[in-house]
C-alpha cells in the first residue's frame, strides 16, 4: 500500500527538493513520479464526481490511501492482542459475547 499511495508524491516532492537544492539527475524519478500520482488522481475523479466531491481533492488520494492502511495495521494489530473490534465502548472478540442483533 505504501508502494502504491506514497511512493508517487515522495518521489515527485522528493525529486523537486533536490532539483532546488542544486542536486542533478533527479527529473527522472520527479517526472515519473508526478506522472504516476497525476494518472492516480485523474482515475479518483469519477468516483469523487459520483459522490458530489469537488474533483480538484482527488491529489490527495495517497492521504487517504495512508490513512487505511493506517487503521488496518491498527485492526491488525489489535486483533493479535485479542482485543477484536470495538464498537461504542464495547469490545468484541473471541472471548466475548456475542454482540446483539438489531
Amino acid at each position: 500500500m505504501a508502494f502504491l499511495y506514497a511512493l508517487p508524491p515522495a518521489a515527485c516532492l522528493g525529486g523537486a527538493m533536490a532539483a532546488a537544492l542544486g542536486m542533478h539527475d533527479v527529473l527522472l524519478p520527479m517526472g515519473l513520479g508526478a506522472a504516476a500520482w497525476t494518472l492516480m488522481a485523474a482515475s479518483f475523479v469519477p468516483l469523487l464526481r459520483h459522490h458530489g466531491v469537488r474533483a480538484r481533492l482527488a491529489p490527495l488520494l495517497p492521504l487517504a490511501g495512508i490513512l487505511y492502511t493506517t487503521m488496518t495495521l491498527s485492526s491488525a494489530w489489535r486483533h493479535v492482542r485479542g482485543r477484536g473490534g470495538a464498537w461504542k465502548g464495547r469490545t468484541y472478540g473471541e472471548d466475548s459475547p456475542t454482540p446483539p442483533s438489531p
